[in-house]
């Protein structure tokens, strides 16, 4: 036979008994095995445990075998499954046990406990987390402490678990958990109490630092984030590591032999581990060294110290850390319990529920067992005695005590070896303890004392000899032999005084904390306590025989724990779960018989199944039977109230068990397991029948009411509607009748009506005859009349005429006249052919080339720019142009677009765009004739207006009208093509261009001839600069239109400065060029004096111009009237080109109306001539301004059909354009030179140090682009603050290094020209790199290049005045490193005189002489440092380039000029604000300073009001700056705080920080000086800072949010120090107080349209009001109005609310703030956002394509309604319309277009229809109703019925996905941690309850 793939041979005779059917394949529950052996119970382990099947019962009791791998039974629905099932229902599991201990806690309300036993390995721990797990899920709570109870087991496990030879996560201590319960099942708390800690561990390190299938990384991550469930702060835990990390170190001291005065000793060994030791137990080493190696004795008189040898220090050093890790395991468990345990409450009611689990080391039998072995087996023997003592003992007593026939069976009691152990009179363990408090008690006399008491037992085994030291105990899982040594010592489980002193030196906060009894004891003491010396090495400390009490050992310690636990056990209703290993390999699948059948034997498992089987496990007393099952009773065969309590318990049994295996004893019944199960269910069975009855009668009685109530309701209802249905019947006929009678008066009517048509049309027609017949009379008498006059008339007139010719012949005269005429037509004739011949020969030969030029005919043959005479103050530079630096035309300074994906350009064909956008009847093709109304529609009549005038100047260009007549002009005035260079440019300033104006222009001159508002802005105008060209179309713009349409232009903020070009620079530069030699001559007919401020003074007149009615079409009369000197006069190409880009850079809205205008005429152009002037004009276009996005793509697509050459030159000038802007300006000479050529326009610039390079751009380059090329080719690396200067006569100014187009500053140097009177072509402008503004940081040694460009900056703006100093010690200073950098250490005369003339303003030297100059030059250069030193001429320039930063910041900086909306008060709103390197100024029209802040002054910057705007916060107040260039000014001064900030070394304190007990941390009070240290440690990032106090010279560590970093790099001053301490109350106070009487200048009053702006909500756009009321201006909420207010003025009052405050104190205090009389009868109304839109809008939903086109449209109606106006601002509202992350698919037109296809679908639908429609549409979405919570990204997915487990603290949220062994743990650190805890358990409860309906559910009483 084969079993097992084990042979083995039977002999015949032998006997063999046949297997029960039930061990064929195992059974669950071990009492129902037919085989009731050792062999049968060991096959049905062995069956199941091969099967996976792990779990099997023994009646109650559960056995487990460790499988030794994952299995998946351990799942949330497991945990569902077992919930709220009785023990046998299910299949065996831990959970059951669980849920039976739940149940008999709620139904019983007493206390259960589980014991988990077994060896080690056998797997009690994982166990004892299962049962935690389960209970937790149970309680159903899901509360925080839940949380924390379960995380307590990876700290207990990380510091009381270690690896052994039998398992690798041996628990090396004991513990018992009881869990406390509220009185509905609810976990309220828990408490742990630890046994026993091995910790010998601790200073026998083994090699093995690994363990096979452990993950130490997530393991510690488990650990850490327990820890913080925990309560554990992060100061904790690092306290805990340094004294873990200190005894590692100390166990790795030695200690050295050494003999001190003849006496044997010891030293230790230097190592660093002896000193990190010391270190991080705060100690000093030399008191350390001396507490290791020696020992003080107290004698009568004095102490005595006396040295150990190596051994007796070993030991020494292993006791104190032993007794670390002890008592800081113990320290750490109280730590859990404070944060777990909840007292009892002092209501008895009240009183709570505990359940408790077991979880204490297994039975161990090693090689070499010591004394924890020892105790560890006691502990087991109690367990065992508790086990016996319950399970069979108790059993058969009871039995015994109630009369149950009964007979008894044998079981292995181990009650004799606990009385050898513990309970008899010189017991063991009573042995021990009396020796170790003798003082020279040994381990040999301990021995020796339990040789004599027991030695002639069988329990305890005696040595083989004398010098054996190890005796054995007959425990009960087999005989252990232990090894004495050491006993004592252990026991004894003392420290000496020595090292106890050493803690009390320490400064560890910690270990003084986990030592504190012993210090206290210490501190107590009066005098040292006494050593006791044994031979060898025992050093306890202990006290004298009889004068002290007694130190409790260890022993005593374990035994009175232990009894405490035993206690507790009793008063608890037991549950026991055995747990089996089956193999000592750590294998899974590995079945070892012969140690499970071990472990069966001591367990007792053979005879528990026996008593099991034959007892009663069940048992209730008759009261409790009787009450629980009273409702099984039948009240007919025993009635309760006359028959005995007894009595109706058997009549229950009798009736309800059929069976006839259940007891009655003398107070109780006694039932098997299924017994009781058959009553549960009979008795839920009979509570459901009553329930049922209770239910039909009460449902009946409420139908019946409710059915008679619906009667009567139905009888009223019927009676109203049969009273409606009649007179609706009524009503009806009526109306028939009333139709009827009007039908007959109307055929009466009518045929009255007939004959009354018919007698009149008689009447009439005979009255006709008569008249005409009159008037036919009176015509031919009068004709009849004038015929006979005139005949009379003609007969005279013949007579004459005959007397007259009477002398010539009639037939000769009648020949020569037509002779004469046939001659005349002949040569006219001629005439005609000949010259229609030359004009078809002449338009044959011109080639396109030709016509080009004919175009461009206006043009020179070469155009200049950049010559005639250089600007003033850089003539000096002029003689160095020779020499060029080129760069190759291939690295022209284009900006790198990335490629649009454009979809198929052949869908957007220009005609499709003409069917969709035109107009009226408009064709996209070419026409002859004027417009009536424009090709786009627009809103504004200026903009209707200045496009038929572009359409008429197109029309023009391009040839298809020809050109008005030459109007006679006088010879005495100049001609057309002279005008523009007249002299008088004073007069040309003060008048506007009237010869320019347009169409539009005159049509509003016809309508508004009182135009004076705007004269005085044209008369301001004249007085400041600006472009001739934005002085000819400024009357054109709206009043805003140039800072919002033209957003690359550099403007002032502020609405009288729109048009002004140009910075403060310019203003420096001019007056402090004074002193130059070069002269500077004021321009004719210019005033003198001082140049006019670049901020005009502020004006007071606030008044608006309403808007003139909007109009589509201008009749033919409007067109014709007006002034016929605008637009009907000669114009050169030049002009009309002009009038046209002028019309589209300041009306954006014009722009693709002028494209479409343009692409009009060129498609299908039957003329060759008009065809290549409309592409040329094209061109010109596509290179000043871009279409917008809705027409980009149709004009890409138009451009590809181009002619040869111009369709990819058009192309790249769009896609130029487009990246870069619309220009401000329109284009110079340069650019219709290159667009003639089609090449590049080649400019040049000139740097500081003379060279001047060459290089190409084009008309979309922008400053940025050229800076960037230009700083390639020096070389440059630091290029930060280096900008294009501009420079025209004595005019400089910056363009920047931003978005500054370069043609647009030449394009206003030439127009400069022409209005000074010469030619623009010829316009002497020149280009500069210069640097404008260092960073407060710079460093001029990082780019050598740069430090040589501005050190030539600097010198020659010594030459020329622009840089001045005070003293002539500076200059002389200045040049005497001049000397050096040219020179080095040659001091010639001839190089002084040099460096002189190179350096001294020719003003200084007229005041010294130059040879005076020269004298101090030289003698300063040859007494100076650097020649000495030999300093490197780099070092020397960047000297200077320092001083000249530091001394001329000024000059140095970026100017901005703003208004000021809000902030403290100032001399001027108006101002300008110049930012550099050392801070901020605000500067007035005269340069004054009006207030200066440093850096570590502003505390914050940002933009508002859609960056129009930017907010300064300072310690002086916020302002609030409105300007043009507000986003320049928040990044600048942004950026220069961030920098400032990353490189300070200053903070001040924001709060006080008092750590004096620990030196790690920086003690300061609040507004000191904290001195910053760098540090890789710590950073702002991680929350720590590393410091030092100013005050008190101390360092340590800061807390980053409690000090404010001044961005400085220097000492701050103590005025700010003091403002940053002051609350913004404070601060304000001072400031003002400083500020009295030093505002002398008048300050403009605030307006209230000034307050608008900021406080005011904005205008209703009503349409319907503007449409029926044309000529009405928009809303102006400001000023006044005799209309009603539809909405409240102000946007919102804000109030401060508090958690106390209520409605009816809020509703007084907003009544309070209005003002009114009374708050009686006003309240509070709350409205609710729409919850589903934004997260639709956010992209939270998924959804396709055509939902989103139908929920945009839906929106789209709610938003509008049905005004289908607002289509063109589809592209605009986008973004609430579609979801953010689906913007990009499609583009904003096709958007459009799709969106107001749906809307028109859907034509008849309200606003409130479109919002149930767009809910009804995401309703069907799984998404709907979710909530969601944003993170970065989405990591994964996790269903339901995967989470395991989830809680929520104060600031985490814990979460458990999948088993509940080994489930991956979620630990998110966030304050909405209850949210998601409430939302989870909301889905999970609504599933759960789908799931369990129609279930059982088990009642409780």
């Amino acid at each position: 036979m084969v079993v097992f793939s084990k042979e083995h041979k039977i002999k015949k005779e032998s006997t063999l008994k046949p297997m029960h059917a039930t061990s064929v394949k195992g059974v669950d529950d071990m009492i129902r095995l037919g085989d009731l052996n050792e062999a049968g119970l060991l096959r049905n382990l062995l069956v199941r445990y091969k099967d996976g099947i792990i779990y099997t019962y023994t009646g109650s009791i559960l056995l487990a075998v460790n499988p030794y791998q994952l299995l998946p039974i351990y799942t949330p629905e497991q945990v569902q499954q077992y919930t709220d099932r009785r023990l046998g229902d299910l299949p065996p599991h831990v959970f059951s046990i669980a849920d039976s201990c739940y149940f008999n806690m709620r139904r019983n309300r007493k206390d259960q406990c589980c014991i988990i036993s077994g060896e080690s390995g056998a797997g009690k721990t994982e166990s004892t987390k299962l049962l935690l797990q389960f209970l937790a899920a149970v309680s159903g709570q899901r509360s925080w402490v839940e949380q924390q109870i379960l995380e307590a087991n990876p700290i207990l496990e990380a510091f009381g678990n270690a690896k052994t030879i039998r398992n690798d996560n041996s628990s090396r201590f004991g513990k018992y958990i009881e869990i406390h319960f509220t009185k509905n099942g609810a976990i309220e708390g828990a408490r742990i109490e630890q046994y026993l800690l091995e910790k010998s561990r601790v200073c026998r390190q083994g090699k093995c630092t690994t363990c096979e299938g452990r993950d130490d990384i997530k393991d510690y991550a488990s650990f850490r984030s327990a820890m913080k469930i925990l309560t554990f702060t992060e100061n904790d835990a690092w306290e805990i590591n340094k004294l873990l990390a200190a005894i590692l170190h100390l166990g790795n001291v030695d200690f050295e032999e050494t003999m001190m005065n003849n006496l044997e000793g010891c030293d230790v060994l230097t190592s660093s581990h002896f000193s990190m030791g010391a270190k991080l137990l705060e100690v000093a080493p030399k008191a350390l060294d001396v507490s290791l190696t020696q020992r003080s004795l107290m004698t009568n008189r004095e102490s005595v110290s006396k040295p150990l040898n190596p051994a007796q220090a070993v030991d020494g050093r292993d006791a104190f850390v032993k007794s670390i890790y002890g008592k800081l395991f113990v320290w750490i468990v109280e730590k859990m319990n404070s944060a777990i345990y909840k007292p009892p409450p002092d209501d008895f009611k009240d009183a709570r529920l505990s359940i408790g689990l077991l979880d204490i080391f297994g039975f161990e039998n090693f090689k070499n067992n010591s004394f924890e072995q020892l105790c560890i087996n006691f502990a087991n023997e109690q367990l065992q005695q508790f086990f016996v003592k319950h399970v069979f003992k108790l059993e058969q007593q009871e039995y015994a005590r109630e009369n149950i026939v009964w007979k008894n069976i044998d079981f292995s009691d181990n009650q004799r070896t606990l009385d050898v152990l513990a309970i008899k009179s010189l017991n063991i363990l009573s042995l021990i303890d009396e020796e170790s408090h003798f003082p020279k008690g040994t381990d040999t006399t301990m021995l020796n004392k339990m040789n004599q008491v027991h030695g002639k037992g069988d329990i305890y085994i005696s040595p083989k000899n004398n010098h054996d030291t190890k005796f054995g105990i007959l425990h009960f899982a087999g005989a252990v032999y232990y090894d004495s040594k050491g006993f004592l010592e252990k026991n004894r489980d003392a420290l000496s005084g020595d090292i106890i002193q050493l803690v009390q030196t320490s400064s560890n906060k910690l270990l003084k904390q986990i030592f504190h009894n012993e210090l206290s004891t210490a501190d107590g003491k009066t005098t040292t306590s006494n050593i006791i010396v044994t031979p060898k090495n025992s050093l306890r400390q202990t006290s004298e025989s009889g004068s002290k009490k007694r130190v409790p050992t260890l022993t005593g310690q374990f035994r009175q724990s232990l009894d405490s636990l035993m206690k507790t056990l009793t008063a608890c209703q037991p549950f026991f779960i055995r747990c089996i290993k089956p193999n000592d390999y750590k294998k899974p699948m590995l079945f070892d018989r012969e140690l499970c059948i071990r472990q069966l034997r001591y367990s007792g498992m053979m005879e528990t199944i026996r008593i099991r089987k034959a007892g009663y496990p069940i048992r209730h007393t008759f009261d409790e039977f009787l009450d629980r099952y009273r409702v099984l009773l039948k009240f007919s065969v025993c009635d309760p109230k006359t028959e005995s309590v007894k009595k109706c318990c058997e009549s229950i049994c009798e009736n309800v068990l059929i069976e006839d295996d259940w007891r009655i004893g003398k107070t109780k019944v006694f039932l098997k397991d299924c017994h009781d199960t058959v009553l549960e269910m009979a008795r839920d069975k009979a509570l459901n029948e009553k329930a049922l009855l209770i239910q039909k009668v009460l449902r009946g009685f409420k139908y019946r009411k409710a059915f008679l109530k619906k009667r009567a309701a139905a009888v009223v209802i019927q009676k109203y509607w049969h009273g409606h249905k009649v007179r609706k019947l009524y009503r009806v006929v009526q109306l028939g009748f009333a139709r009827l009678r009007a039908l007959v008066r109307s055929r009466q009517m009518a045929w009255q009506y007939k004959q009354k048509k018919q007698a009149t049309l008689l009447l009439q027609a005979q009255t006709r005859g008569y008249l005409m017949r009159k008037e036919w009379k009176r015509k031919q008498k009068a004709v009849i009349l004038l015929q006979a006059h005139t005949r009379g008339t003609l007969a005279r007139r013949a007579v004459k005429k005959m007397k007259r010719n009477a002398l010539l012949s009639l037939q000769d005269r009648r020949a020569e006249e037509l002779a004469v005429l046939e001659r005349q037509k002949k040569l006219e004739l001629v005439l005609r052919q000949k010259k229609e011949r030359e004009a078809a020969e002449q338009l044959e030969s011109i080639t396109d080339q030709e016509m080009v030029d004919d175009i461009f005919g206006f043009l020179p043959s070469m155009v200049g720019g950049q010559e005639g005479q250089a600007p003033a103050g850089f003539e000096d530079l002029e003689s160095k142009r020779a020499v060029l630096e080129e760069v190759d035309l291939d690295d022209a300074p284009l900006m790198e677009i990335p490629e649009e994906d454009y979809d198929d350009l052949d869908e957007y064909s220009f005609s499709k765009f003409a069917s969709m956008y035109f107009q009226g009847a408009a064709t996209p093709t070419h026409i002859r004739q004027r417009i009536r109304q424009p090709l786009l529609y627009h809103e504004d009549e200026n903009d209707v207006l200045a496009s038929l005038s572009v359409w008429w100047m197109i029309l023009r260009f391009m040839g298809d009208l020809p050109e008005p007549k030459v109007q006679k002009i006088s010879r005495n005035e100049p001609g057309l093509a002279d005008r523009s260079l007249q002299k008088d440019v004073a007069s040309r300033q003060g008048r506007r261009l009237s010869h320019m104006v347009g169409l539009d222009q005159r049509l509003r001159n016809s309508r508004n001839t009182q135009g004076s508002v705007s004269v005085s802005a044209d008369e301001a105008s004249g007085k400041r600069k600006a472009s001739t060209f934005t002085d000819i179309l400024s009357r054109n713009r709206k009043a805003s239109s140039l800072s919002e349409e033209v957003p690359n232009r550099k403007l002032s903020a502020i609405p009288e400065q729109k048009n002004r070009k140009g910075s403060t620079f310019t203003d420096l530069m001019s007056q402090n060029r004074k002193t130059s030699t070069t002269p500077v001559r004021d321009p004719p007919n210019r005033k003198s004096g001082r140049k006019p401020s670049m901020i005009l003074e502020e004006s007071s007149d606030g008044s608006e111009v309403s808007k003139p009615p909007t109009v589509q079409t201008v009749s033919e009369e409007e067109e014709i009237n007006g002034d016929e000197l605008t637009l009907d006069r000669l114009m050169t190409s030049l002009e009309k080109l002009h009038i046209i880009v002028g019309y589209a850079i300041v009306r954006r809205d014009l722009r693709d109306e002028i494209y479409c205008q343009i692409c009009k005429q060129l498609q299908e152009n039957p003329s060759r001539g008009s065809f290549f002037r409309g592409w040329i004009l094209l061109s010109i276009c596509l290179g000043i301004f871009p279409p917008t996005k809705r027409f980009i793509k149709y004009l890409q697509s138009f451009l590809r059909f181009g002619p040869v050459g111009y369709a990819p030159y058009c192309a790249e000038r769009l896609r130029r354009t487009v990246a870069n802007g619309v220009r401000g300006e329109p284009p110079s000479w340069l650019e219709l030179q290159a667009t003639k050529s089609k090449k590049p326009i080649a400019i040049s610039v000139t740097l500081m140090d003379g060279r001047t390079i060459s290089l190409p751009v084009d008309s979309a380059s922008t400053s940025k682009e050229v800076c960037q090329v230009l700083s390639q080719k020096v070389r440059v690396q630091d290029i930060f603050g280096f900008s294009l200067y501009v420079a025209l006569y004595d005019k400089v100014w910056s363009l920047g290094g931003g978005r500054e187009h370069v043609m647009d500053a030449i394009s206003q140097c030439e127009q400069e020209v022409k209005r000074k009177g010469g030619q623009e072509q010829h316009a002497p402008w020149r280009l500069y790199f210069r640097k404008e503004i260092f960073k407060p940081w710079h460093d001029c040694s990082q780019d050598n290049v740069s430090t040589d460009l501005i050190y030539s900056q600097v010198i020659r703006g010594l030459k020329y005045g622009e840089y001045q100093c005070e003293k002539d010690e500076d200059y002389v200073e200045l040049a005497a490193k001049h000397f050096y950098v040219q020179y080095g250490s040659d001091s010639s005369m001839e190089n002084a005189k040099t460096v002189v003339q190179e350096c001294i303003n020719s003003k200084l030297l007229e005041a010294k002489s130059e040879a005076k100059w020269v004298q101090m030059v030289s003698t300063s250069h040859v007494q100076g440092p650097f020649i000495n030193s030999r300093t490197k001429s780099a070092h020397v320039k960047a000297e200077v380039v320092d001083f000249a930063r530091q001394k001329w910041s000024m000059l140095f900086s970026k100017f901005f000029e703003v208004a000021k909306l809000s902030g403290p008060a100032l001399p001027k709103n108006k101002f300008i604000l110049a930012i550099n390197s050392t801070g901020i100024t605000f500067l007035d029209e005269r340069e004054k300073n009006l207030l200066v802040l440093s850096y570590p002054d502003v505390t914050g910057v940002n933009t508002i009001r859609d960056r129009k705007s930017v907010c300064l916060l300072t310690l002086k107040g916020d302002f609030t700056l409105n300007a043009v260039m507000a986003a320049d000014i928040s990044d600048l001064v942004a950026m220069f705080l961030a920098g400032l900030i990353e490189r300070s070394q200053y903070a001040v304190a924001l709060q006080e920080v008092n750590r004096q007990d620990d030196q790690t941390f920086l003690s300061f009070k609040k507004a000191e000086l904290i001195l910053l240290i760098k540090d890789d440690e710590f950073s702002a990032d991680r929350g720590w800072l590393k410091g030092k106090n100013e005050r008190t010279r101390e360092t340590g560590v800061v807390p980053a949010d409690a000090v404010y970093i001044l961005p400085t790099l220097t000492k701050p001053t103590n005025e700010v120090l003091s403002l940053i301490s002051l609350s913004p109350d404070q601060r304000k106070t001072v400031i003002g107080n400083s500020l009295k009487g030093t505002i002398t200048e008048k300050v403009a009053p605030a307006t209230l349209k000034e307050f608008s702006i900021e406080y005011f909500r904005q205008p209703i756009k009503d349409v319907s009001r503007q449409v029926i009321s044309k000529n009405a201006p928009p809303e102006r909420l400001w000023a006044n109005s005799r209309e009603p207010l539809r909405q409240p003025l102000l946007k919102r009052l804000i109030f401060e609310v508090a958690t106390n405050t209520r409605i009816k104190g809020l509703v007084q205090a907003i009544a309070k703030k209005l003002m009114l009389v009374s708050a009686d009868g006003f309240s509070l109304f709350v409205k609710t956002p729409d919850k589903e839109l934004p997260k639709y809008l956010r992209g939270y939903h998924h959804c396709t394509k055509e939902d989103m086109v139908q929920l945009g449209a839906l929106l789209f109606r709610v938003k509008v309604g049905n005004d289908k106006t607002k289509f063109p601002m589809i592209p605009k509202m986008l973004k609430d319309l579609v979801p953010n992350d689906q913007l990009k698919v499609m583009s904003a037109d096709e958007w459009k277009k799709q969106l107001t296809a749906e809307y028109n679908k859907q034509a008849d639908m309200t606003v409130e229809q479109a919002m149930t429609g767009f809910l009804k549409i995401i309703y069907k979405w799984p998404t709907f109703g979710c909530a969601f919570f944003e993170v970065k990204d989405i990591l994964a997915v996790h269903p339901y019925n995967k989470i395991a487990n989830w809680s929520s603290g104060s600031t985490y949220f814990h979460m458990t996905v999948g088993n509940l062994v080994k489930g991956n743990k979620i630990l998110c650190e966030t304050s909405l941690g209850y949210k998601m805890d409430d939302l989870l358990t909301s889905y999970v409860n609504m599933y759960l309850n789908n799931e369990r309906r129609g279930q059982r559910s088990r009642h409780f009483d």
